[in-house]
């Protein structure tokens, strides 16, 4: 992918997911609430260390918030944004060199290494195959087995959710536009076609100063797109 487009992508998406509120809903809203549960979202507090290396950037971009879970327990919570429009076919070796870059920082630190929950956000026009990291080796027995690193990851598809359920998951309009735009933005004509349905509460949205930037960032990332629209209210 053209690194000028994986820049674009990756601003918007840390725009959006870098504001604790917008965070809190979407953890409570997408997460299984066996986790989401027991995690305290009073105590996110965003992450500003940069973990994704030279790799690893040109597949994803990375916002890191850290919290308390069941109680007294140190919790890192990774969203991943995967930058390609086709599914990864090894996410868990991708992933799990990103982890380990996140314990190494924290032993250099001396610090208590901590569980981390990593979350991909796709919005590829397939849908993800997810699957568990064993199903990778063909014809282990349960000797074998001891031996594979056993770990999971959240993935969050937007090809999964329609429009209007986006809609109604998430209170946040800044969760809403910015998700929708996100979804569908390999597709310039479906979001000149649901220009309305996108864009339907802005004027409320712009009554902020935190929504007029929010705005701000739209329009940004659909010129550095090349989107070759202009949106009038």
């Amino acid at each position: 992918m053209d690194k000028k487009l994986i820049n674009s992508h990756d601003k918007f998406f840390k725009e959006l997911f870098s504001k604790k509120e917008e965070v809190s809903e979407f953890i409570a809203k997408t997460f299984p609430k066996e986790i989401s549960q027991k995690i305290n979202l009073t105590t996110l507090e965003l992450d500003k260390t940069e973990y994704v290396d030279s790799k690893l950037r040109t597949n994803f971009s990375d916002v890191v918030y850290n919290c308390k879970y069941d109680k007294n327990t140190n919790l890192k919570i990774s969203l991943l944004f995967e930058h390609k429009s086709y599914p990864e076919t090894f996410p868990h070796l991708q992933l799990l060199g990103y982890m380990l870059k996140i314990w190494e920082t924290q032993i250099k630190q001396k610090q208590q290494i901590t569980p981390i929950i990593p979350i991909i956000f796709y919005h590829g026009e397939q849908k993800w195959s997810n699957k568990s990291f064993d199903k990778y080796f063909e014809g282990i027995d349960e000797t074998l087995q001891r031996f594979i690193p056993k770990f999971d990851y959240q993935i969050i598809d937007t090809f999964e959710y329609s429009d209007d359920e986006i809609i109604k998951l998430f209170k946040s309009l800044q969760l809403q536009i910015g998700i929708l735009i996100m979804k569908n933005i390999y597709n310039e004509q479906k979001i000149i076609q649901e220009v309305e349905k996108i864009f339907a509460e802005i004027n409320q949205l712009l009554q902020t100063e935190q929504g007029e930037q929010f705005f701000e960032a739209i329009v940004s990332y659909f010129r550095a797109i090349g989107f070759n629209f202009f949106i009038k209210f």
